[in-house]
């Protein structure tokens, strides 16, 4: 397995996940809730480690032409 793209998939995880946090976060303080700040820490840190994890690097990236396929000449 390549642990390359894993990585990208849990880093794409995390960033839905701390999307999803702040907006938990968000409701949180429309309630006035003291817990509220915790979802914005984890949503936070979530966030931050999708930036590390889904990052693409440009030298990785390798573009091969594909084979024809029966409907394309």
């Amino acid at each position: 397995m390549n642990m390359r793209i894993i990585i990208y998939f849990l880093g794409l995880v995390l960033r839905w996940e701390g999307l999803f946090m702040l907006c938990s976060f968000l409701c949180g303080m429309i309630y006035r809730e003291t817990s509220g700040y915790w979802f914005l820490l984890i949503g936070g840190l979530c966030l931050l480690a999708s930036f590390f994890a889904a990052r693409k690097s440009l030298q990785t990236r390798r573009f091969t032409p594909r084979r024809a396929s029966w409907w394309f000449p």
